[in-house]
């Protein structure tokens, strides 16, 4: 699977990670070094975070954000397709701006959005090889 993190159409970062349905416990340290992904970056523009807290929080052009994403769990989801959840938190240096889950589904594009066009981007990688 494809993990990414885009901000406006425009990638940020981006981390690749075999998805398997198997017993966690066998996977668990793979899959949660395999799907981590920690990134920092300053904003170019403001964003206006909502979701998190009863009102939305904006924050200013050029702001240090950090990012974190990482395995929380694994599916089936009530007897649902297989996927995997992954925890997402944002924070700035003086504040936490988001603390949210992404359900990525195996074999789906899903796509959260942390704040107006920051967005995490769960798909199936595709071989470039026919």
């Amino acid at each position: 699977m494809v993990l990414e993190l885009t901000l406006d159409g425009r990638l940020l970062k981006r981390r690749t990670f075999s998805a398997c349905h198997l017993v966690r416990d066998r996977l668990l340290d793979s899959i949660q070094y395999h799907t981590d992904l920690m990134t920092s970056f300053h904003a170019p523009r403001f964003l206006v975070w909502k979701g998190y807290r009863s009102d939305a929080d904006t924050t200013p052009s050029g702001i240090h954000l950090d990012v974190d994403i990482w395995e929380a769990d694994t599916g089936p989801f009530d007897k649902g397709p297989p996927g995997i959840v992954l925890g997402v938190w944002a924070a700035g240096p003086d504040s936490l701006y988001m603390n949210t889950v992404h359900v990525a589904i195996f074999g789906e594009t899903d796509t959260t959005e942390l704040a107006e066009g920051l967005r995490v981007v769960t798909k199936p990688l595709r071989s470039s090889s026919k």
